[in-house]
């Protein structure tokens, strides 16, 4: 279970690295804010964000 969940975790962490990749790539070459770099930015928070409410809820 606990090899399940660490999987899941690096699997998370990897897409996150992915967005943030594709967030930088987008800025730098279309600009910081192009509609494209704007969406991909508002993606990786909510994926970060996700991260941190599953956290918060996993403590409480």
């Amino acid at each position: 279970m606990e090899e399940d969940r660490n999987h899941t975790v690096q699997s998370i962490n990897l897409d996150i690295e992915k967005k943030r990749n594709e967030m930088v790539e987008a800025a730098t070459i279309l600009g910081f804010s192009n509609p494209q770099t704007l969406r991909l930015s508002e993606e990786l928070d909510i994926a970060i964000l996700s991260v941190i409410n599953k956290s918060i809820k996993k403590e409480v």
